[in-house]
């Protein structure tokens, strides 16, 4: 997976944050303001630690789609095939087993969701993205926004798990980190296979997030993770 990075050096971050701060609170314009507190954001992170910045939905709309079929009533008479427009990439909270996508809407909007059968308000483990292909016609219409999810509704691809050398210090929780990964092949009421090269991700703000870490999975890995189900 090609990540395309914007490298923040931490010599003089923190001189940058500064200006930038000071400009927020210059400016009565509050599209002005909130461009300007998040560039001093990103300069205060990188006068701790040199940063590598993304733009999340710039990065999964790059990465491009695929088309999954579902076949519902297999082998009958009444078998029917629905198409579907789904990214290659996902993110999803670090901490969940298994990321569910509808799809890609008819706006070039997409939803990826860290669990199932959740409240129709449930926004903790949902992270969405724009500016994909935009869905053709003719193709099946998954998405509802306020709609609770199931297993017949949802495509599931597996979250990598993150190595120790990778996992947040003191014991944090995974649950404020994203993992973005290239999904080989999105399934339904399957149990998918593992991905293959994950990145760790840390939300700065807006579709801003830092890149923390890149690895790839061993063999090992991801025959351990091959013994995982999703939701029922």
């Amino acid at each position: 997976m090609n990540l395309s990075t914007v490298e923040i050096p931490r010599t003089g971050a923190r001189q940058r944050a500064a200006e930038y701060r000071r400009a927020a609170r210059g400016t009565a314009d509050p599209v002005r303001r909130h461009e300007f507190e998040e560039i001093a954001r990103c300069y205060s992170l990188a006068a701790r630690e040199d940063l590598a910045l993304i733009d999340l939905d710039r990065t999964i709309a790059e990465g491009g789609t695929t088309v999954r079929t579902q076949i519902v009533n297999k082998g009958t008479a009444s078998e029917r095939r629905y198409d579907y427009l789904l990214p290659r990439l996902a993110a999803c909270r670090s901490s969940a087993d298994f990321v569910y996508c509808l799809g890609v809407d008819r706006e070039g909007r997409c939803t990826f969701s860290d669990s199932l059968n959740r409240r129709e308000d449930y926004r903790a483990g949902v992270i969405t993205v724009e500016g994909l292909d935009v869905r053709p016609d003719g193709y099946a219409d998954n998405w509802n926004a306020s709609r609770v999810w199931t297993q017949w509704q949802a495509w599931a691809a597996m979250v990598p798990i993150v190595p120790p050398e990778h996992q947040p210090r003191r014991g944090g929780s995974l649950t404020s980190y994203v993992t973005l990964f290239e999904v080989e092949d999105w399934r339904w009421k399957v149990p998918p296979r593992p991905p293959g090269d994950p990145a760790l991700l840390r939300h700065v703000g807006g579709s801003i997030y830092a890149v923390l870490a890149v690895w790839d999975l061993t063999e090992l890995e991801q025959l351990v993770l091959s013994g995982r189900r999703p939701q029922a």
